[in-house]
């Protein structure tokens, strides 16, 4: 049987129609959102500050009255430093457990009534086991285009482990700012948020946090190593939402609107932090500047801790974990310390000389721990097996969490 070829020819005007259709399908990857016009703050991403013990003289210079068995602490609370945004402020703990709280919110030098708040007991202690007290409120603005933004203080418990000063009091405020809002993807709403900045009263893309909804259950995730929450690093972060892979293509505060875009899978180099997932191979450098591979470390689990002498609960957990280090390292327990924010060793060296740590750290690199890892908190605890595959990731690895993580491990 003799075959017959046909040669089709399609005039210009006919290929342009035949090809616009497929042009149309493949830009159809941008999303619209919509923000709801007000700021809004996450408790879980807090900063600490420590105030001095004060003397009965600044009663008078203060205007605050406290007994003679109250304690007085003064200090500031800055909602946003580079935009010189700070508040003069005192706390009066009472004999009876009561808490108050002073804040010259409109910085005339004095409090007033209305700066004047009564702290509420923490009575669940399910997540926070280090607050005692806390309030949240209003703070006015005067040089943003929004009229005011919330934050939260939180007083901690005397029994907390205090690696610096005694004589203080330390507080734990929220002062990280974001507008939020939903953009309709194909197949449901999908909830972001965008930091917000006070410098310039704006969000950069580029360079400023953001959250998604990506598994859709309505709340963002923002513990360690979080697939919800991530920090710009010189461009957009990805975020992984079912099929899609999606970046904040713009944003318009005057108008409350934002545009989503999907990006390629090539664009997309994140180490996935999931139970189950495995990590690639990497190298990194020591403290002595001895260059390393993970493959390297032979061990039946390694945790990869992510830590800085900043971080408060990294130095109150380390001597728990020298001692699960010592029961656990001759069964195959390995530790790789990942020093993830700061360059000059000096410090973090000296904190590991006092608690004499044997396991190896691995200095700050950019592009592995920003890039790759996208670390947004610290610690970020990853418990992986020896075939690199993660067993457990974050809270569940703290202080006894591990011990008993690794007892169920090798038995």
């Amino acid at each position: 049987m003799r075959l017959l070829r046909f040669s089709v020819f399609f005039p210009p005007w006919m290929v342009l129609i035949l090809v616009f259709p497929l042009a149309i399908a493949q830009s159809k990857t941008t999303y619209y959102g919509k923000l709801d016009g007000r700021l809004h703050i996450d408790p879980d991403w807090a900063n600490y500050t420590q105030w001095d013990e004060g003397i009965p003289a600044d009663e008078i210079k203060l205007g605050v009255p406290f007994k003679e068995k109250d304690h007085l602490f003064k200090g500031q609370l800055t909602l946003a430093a580079q935009a010189g945004i700070k508040f003069d402020g005192a706390v009066v703990e009472s004999a009876d457990g009561t808490d108050v709280l002073y804040l010259d919110l409109d910085r005339d030098g004095r409090f007033e009534e209305n700066e004047r708040f009564v702290l509420q007991p923490l009575t669940d202690h399910s997540r926070d086991t280090a607050t005692k007290s806390w309030v949240r409120i209003e703070v006015r603005l005067t040089s943003s285009p929004y009229k005011s933004c919330p934050m939260q203080i939180n007083l901690f418990t005397a029994d907390i482990p205090k690696p610096f000063a005694q004589q203080k009091l330390w507080i734990r405020y929220v002062r990280r700012q974001f507008v939020e809002g939903y953009a309709q993807l194909p197949d449901r709403s999908l909830l972001m948020r965008f930091e917000y900045t006070f410098v310039n009263n704006a969000i950069d893309l580029n360079h400023d946090a953001e959250w998604a909804d990506v598994n859709g259950d309505g709340k963002i995730d923002t513990s360690a190593g979080s697939m919800e929450a991530l920090n710009a690093t010189g461009k957009p972060p990805i975020f992984h939402v079912g099929k899609l892979l999606l970046s904040a293509q713009s944003i318009d505060l005057a108008t409350n609107t934002f545009v989503l875009r999907t990006v390629s899978p090539k664009e997309y180099n994140r180490i996935e932090l999931t139970v189950g997932s495995t990590v690639p191979d990497f190298a990194f450098t020591d403290f002595s500047e001895k260059t390393h591979h993970l493959s390297e470390i032979k061990a039946k689990y390694l945790l990869l801790d992510f830590w800085s002498t900043t971080c408060l609960p990294c130095v109150a957990d380390m001597p728990s974990k020298v001692k699960i280090y010592e029961e656990f390292h001759g069964r195959g327990f390995e530790i790789l310390g990942m020093d993830g924010a700061e360059e000059n060793l000096e410090k973090p060296q000296k904190l590991l000389n006092k608690y004499k740590i044997a396991w190896p750290q691995a200095k700050y690199d950019k592009e592995l721990f920003d890039d790759k890892f996208q670390i947004t908190l610290w610690p970020t605890l990853v418990l992986i097996d020896e075939h690199h595959k993660i067993v457990s990731v974050g809270n569940k690895l703290k202080d006894e969490g591990l011990s008993e993580t690794l007892k169920s491990l090798f038995q």
